[in-house]
């Protein structure tokens, strides 16, 4: 097993249930990652204990209850690779998620950041809901689970936006500011993350996010008149 100059952030709050199957799955991966950095974000379950229990392969790190953005900016500071990944404590990475990634930029060393795709999966120990029995691949960068990207890019187009109005699309906030920039991105059409449904997703929440769309699209009008 090879591993890479890739640091993965991943910001945990109150998700004991599934913090150990994700980090698990970072772990075994065909392209080790050189960190993986866990960002507490005050958590009052066992998430804490969970983190510590894998040793010395995990850095952990705990702050006062902030949100995902801020949880994701405080892993940017402590991230010490030339690469920079993100995984949600609820979902995991299929095994060769970093790697076929990672050739990407071998291959297009000019490459600021690649997106693959991601399925959904509604977690086993819950009921299902209606029409999630059947699961398909999707597009969506939105979602930094699915990025691989250049440190550098960060300091491009900034961090995680921490604003309350969009704690349900600030995924989809910082890549609409990729994509206004000169950043080269590729697509990896691959579904290489596996995304858990269940009654705490914030895109469950269905009025909050429209509400963080509608926000976010505000803003982004409001940018382009003024550079008009």
């Amino acid at each position: 097993m090879t591993s890479a100059d890739i640091s993965v952030i991943v910001p945990v709050y109150n998700t004991e249930r599934y913090l150990e199957e994700a980090l698990r799955s970072l772990l075994a991966q065909t392209l080790r990652p050189a960190e993986i950095i866990v960002i507490d974000d005050g958590s009052t379950d066992r998430t804490p204990e969970i983190a510590r229990a894998f040793g010395d392969v995990i850095r952990y790190a705990r702050q006062e209850n902030a949100g995902s953005s801020a949880a994701r900016n405080h892993g940017l500071r402590l991230a010490r690779g030339e690469m920079i990944a993100f995984l949600d404590a609820d979902d995991r990475y299929l095994a060769n998620k970093l790697e076929l990634q990672w050739m990407q930029f071998v291959e297009q060393p000019q490459l600021d950041l690649s997106v693959c795709e991601v399925t959904d999966f509604w977690s086993p120990e819950l009921p299902k809901r209606n029409g999630t029995d059947t699961y398909v691949a999707q597009s969506r960068p939105g979602q930094v689970c699915t990025w691989l990207a250049r440190r550098r890019l960060f300091d491009t187009v900034g961090v995680f936006m921490e604003e309350g109005a969009l704690s349900h699309a600030e995924g989809t906030e910082i890549y609409l500011r990729v994509r206004e920039s000169a950043a080269a991105v590729k697509h990896l059409p691959l579904s290489l993350v596996d995304r858990r449904l269940h009654d705490a997703n914030k895109t469950v929440q269905r009025d909050r996010h429209l509400d963080s769309i509608a926000q976010l699209l505000k803003m982004r009008l409001d940018r382009k008149r003024g550079r008009a």
